[in-house]
Order: structure tokens, then sequence, then C-alpha cells
């Protein structure tokens, strides 16, 4: 069982999350909304399937689920795998608890299923996402963390983003476009100047080699 300190860091990492589900509640129709009532109530609970949520709910055809992509872009599978994986993000910035932990808070009793998933869903694994997204603030204070610009458009894409949001993102986006290009050329740049700056070195020492064995004085014989 979890403490009563990861408790409250998960709960409080969990509000994004949650507050994503009510968002999207909205969106789907009346059918499926108690669907996403029970994914709100059991999102961390490793036992959580679909099928059985699915049958929870009372909706006992498998339509529910091409209707829920319709709705919001994405199976319910992977929407479950979303909302988990954001709340990681929250505690692996705004919390010390070891990677471990985490991976059971969000639902997941495999340690190295929780790096696999993670590392699919953010390009690097726990570790290296923590160490390369340090948290601004102590762990007692958690606070909701930016997401990752992919998980960001993948909500955009599916009209998970406010219309405000979505053009901060483009315009977040092409800023890193443009840094990264300038950062590649400058790097060209780089190897192009220093290939210059050999290749004129080679020149010199081949010049100055021809010119001491011209300067030598001719053999002697006997």
């Amino acid at each position: 069982m979890p403490s009563a300190k990861a408790e409250k860091l998960l709960r409080s990492a969990a509000r994004p999350a949650i507050e994503q589900i009510r968002h999207d509640r909205g969106r789907v129709p009346k059918r499926l909304k108690p669907l996403l009532d029970h994914f709100a109530r059991h999102l961390f609970d490793p036992k959580l399937k679909v099928s059985r949520a699915r049958r929870a709910c009372g909706l006992r055809d498998n339509s529910c689920a091409i209707h829920f992509r319709e709705a919001l872009g994405i199976p319910p599978l992977s929407y479950i795998l979303e909302r988990r994986m954001e709340t990681a993000v929250e505690l692996l910035q705004c919390s010390t608890l070891p990677i471990g932990q985490i991976g059971q808070l969000v639902g997941f009793r495999d340690p190295g299923r929780f790096n696999k998933r993670f590392r699919q869903w953010s390009g690097q694994s726990p570790t290296e996402y923590r160490l390369t997204h340090p948290a601004l603030h102590g762990p007692a204070e958690p606070r909701s963390r930016p997401l990752p610009h992919h998980a960001k458009l993948r909500r955009a894409l599916t009209g998970g983003l406010p219309a405000e949001e979505a053009a901060t993102l483009v315009a977040e986006l092409r800023t890193v476009g443009n840094a990264r290009a300038a950062a590649e050329q400058a790097a060209r740049d780089k190897a192009e100047r220093e290939d210059k700056v050999l290749a004129e070195r080679l020149r010199k020492r081949r010049r100055g080699s021809g010119a001491s064995i011209a300067a030598s004085p001719p053999l002697e014989l006997p």
C-alpha cells in the first residue's frame, strides 16, 4: 500500500488528467459518459480493463470503442495510457519518489512495463525524462507541469486543446523547429570551417616538406 504522502502526491499530480477526463466527458455521446466516469474513478487501478469498464457501465456491444474513437480521436485503451503518462510526468518532475513507485502509483505493477510504455510515449525513459526536465519547486508542492510537445500535439489533433492553446503550441513547435534548424546549420558551418583549416594545414605541411627537400645539400659520392 502506498504511504499517505505518496497518495497525497498522486491526488495532486492527477488533477490535470482528471480535469481532462471531465472536459472530454462533454464531447462524447451520452451512452459513453458513464465509461469516462469509470475511468476517472479507477484510472490508476492496475485491474482497470476496457472490457470490464464497458460491462460495468452496461455497454454490451463493441461499438462503444468505435464511437469513443470518433469522439476523442483515440481508442479507450490509449486514452487510459495518455492520462496515466500525464500523471507520471507530474510525479517525475514534482516529487523525489523512486521510478518504480511512480509506476505503481499510476497503475503499473511491473516496473519494466512502465519504463517501456513511458519510453514509447515520451521518447525517453522515466530516468532520462526526470534528468532532462528538472523540477522548479519542491516535492511537497506538486503543481501542473507542461506536457511534452508531442503529447500536446496529440491532444490538439483530437480536439482536446482549446483553440488558443493549439495556436500557442503551433508557435512553440515553429520556434523549436527554427532553433533546431539554426543549430544544425551552425554545426554544418563549424564542420566546414574545421575542414578548411585542416586542409590549409595539410597544404602548408606539404609545401614545407617540399622546400626542405629542395634545400638539402646533394649527396657526395665516395
